[in-house]
């Protein structure tokens, strides 16, 4: 069965998400009406940043697996939305991937906002579909989903100038 587009899933998340804050408000004995509207402003608002981000983005489970990108992502990669679901070491020059596998465990320990490389920013290259590498800054930043799953942001930018 074909995967639903990731409009569908955004959809999704939001629709799951606005049931469950409506479920706590009416819980708390809170009046949903303004307050629900807000919350799904937020949500809308931050589905909209992701999407537009002049930032290349992309979500990343602890095991490599890439799960979303954002049309920054796909551009800069040459990927579409195919490269959902397989392993981050496939945007990482062939000569790097067991030390970026290596790295990436250990960031998966004990996650916190940074710069990727730090000292050898120079290296960072990011390896595109048609085959090139290109030299990026790269920054990581931990994230966790409303059930609790643990996932990795990197914000990707192309190197420009020496």
């Amino acid at each position: 069965m074909p995967e639903p587009d990731i409009d569908q899933q955004i959809a999704d998340v939001i629709g799951d998400a606005t049931k469950a804050i409506t479920s706590l408000l009416a819980t708390a004995g809170m009046v949903a009406g303004d307050k629900l509207q807000d919350t799904v402003d937020e949500l809308n608002l931050g589905v909209a940043l992701f999407r537009h981000s002049p930032d290349a983005l992309l979500v990343v489970r602890g095991d490599g697996t890439v799960m979303i990108i954002n049309a920054e992502a796909e551009r800069l990669t040459g990927y579409g939305r195919e490269i959902r679901g397989t392993n981050i070491g496939l945007l990482v020059p062939a000569a790097l991937r067991a030390r970026h596998e290596k790295l990436r465990h250990e960031y998966t320990a004990a996650p916190v906002v940074r710069e990727m490389g730090a000292g050898q920013r120079d290296s960072l290259r990011l390896l595109r579909k048609d085959g090139t590498e290109i030299p990026v800054w790269i920054k990581l930043a931990p994230a966790e989903s409303l059930s609790g799953k643990a996932y990795i942001i990197a914000a990707v930018r192309p190197k420009l100038g020496p």
